[in-house]
């Protein structure tokens, strides 16, 4: 037997064996926690010891047959896996997007309540005259730092319609025709004939950064067809903004509500307002951006002169088609002759 002194010694080797290898392992998980995702060490278990009766022949077949319909398991899995995976990833695409439509349509309804609101208000508005036969108003809040809303009320007469008007003026390519601070626009996409989100940038004007808007553009038609809304209401930060990073010399405004209501009077007139709530940001002082923007519903006029060219360019090349065409001529030939018969 080991004398009493040998156990001595044995045991305190043990122990202090054991506080070593402790303080090893919690000096070592403290440091892998300061880096996200670590997996702190953990003493290895010791493998089981083999048994020491032989398997049979039948016990190997049983569990080789075991091993092998376990493997065919896991690899019809591993197969299915990418399928079931893009049809997971597919379902959860169809519904964000559905989540995604449903809230810019509330988003859309909201600034169209907003814009018939203001458009048909009119206690509290501050007339600002006529100018270009636009009536102009401003409503401006107790909060100095708040932006007004400015609305123009004009009439377009009863020769076009309100959705001819609306469509008129969502059109990018007859913007610079009647705005001509407007730089360039895009169609970011397209979710059907009333709603899109848009990208637009403006120029530069009297020393100031350009400006661009990154915003939701809905159209609202009336069941009649008497009236139609079409508003732009800016969108949040996303994944679509990272095409339009925004560079040095432009800053990026934000669009409460703003957009063109068009509505069909009794008389058959068409009432046009453009009204519009905007935050053009940066250091302009307020007051110098209230009086720019009290004008602005002035283009009205523009968009009504650029209509009745482009009515009438078609009209004339309406008339030149009809002119061309053989059956035309021959009408007009029998008409000739009828006359000189009479």
């Amino acid at each position: 037997m080991a004398s009493p002194l040998l156990r001595t010694l044995l045991f305190l080797s043990c122990a202090f064996a054991a506080l070593v290898d402790a303080i090893y392992l919690s000096d070592a998980d403290s440091q892998l926690a300061a880096f996200p995702g670590a997996t702190p060490r953990r003493r290895p278990r010791r493998p089981r010891r083999p048994l020491s009766r032989p398997r049979s022949r039948h016990t190997a077949a049983r569990t080789s047959a075991r091993e092998t319909t376990a493997d065919t398991v896991t690899a019809d899995a591993r197969k299915e896996t990418p399928a079931a995976a893009s049809a997971s990833s597919a379902s959860r695409s169809a519904a964000d997007l559905v989540r995604n439509i449903s809230r810019l349509e509330q988003l859309g309804k909201g600034a169209v309540s907003a814009i018939v609101e203001w458009s048909d208000g009119s206690s509290k508005w501050k007339h600002k005259g006529r100018l270009r036969g636009v009536q102009i108003s401003r409503l401006d809040f107790d909060d100095p730092d708040e932006p007004c809303v400015v609305k123009g009320v004009m009439s377009f007469g009863p020769q076009y319609s309100p959705q001819e008007i609306i469509d008129f003026v969502n059109d990018f390519n007859h913007k610079k025709s009647y705005d001509s601070m407007f730089e360039r626009g895009e169609v970011i996409r397209e979710y059907s004939d009333r709603m899109a989100i848009f990208w637009q940038k403006f120029k530069r004007q009297w020393g100031a950064s350009a400006r661009d808007f990154f915003h939701l553009t809905y159209k609202d038609v009336s069941s009649s067809g008497d009236r139609c809304v079409l508003v732009a209401t800016s969108l949040p930060a996303s994944g679509l903004m990272d095409r339009f990073v925004r560079r040095r010399d432009t800053v990026r405004g934000y669009i409460f509500a703003a957009g063109v209501d068009a509505r069909r009077l009794s008389n058959g007139d068409v009432r046009v307002a453009w009204v519009g709530k905007v935050d053009i940001c940066g250091t302009v002082p307020r007051w110098i951006v209230k009086q720019v923007q009290t004008l602005q519903p002035a283009t009205l006029h523009r968009v009504k002169e650029e209509m009745d060219r482009a009515y009438a360019t078609s009209r004339r090349d309406d008339t030149e088609r009809r002119t061309e065409d053989p059956k035309h001529r021959r009408l007009e030939r029998l008409r000739r002759l009828e006359r000189l018969a009479v």
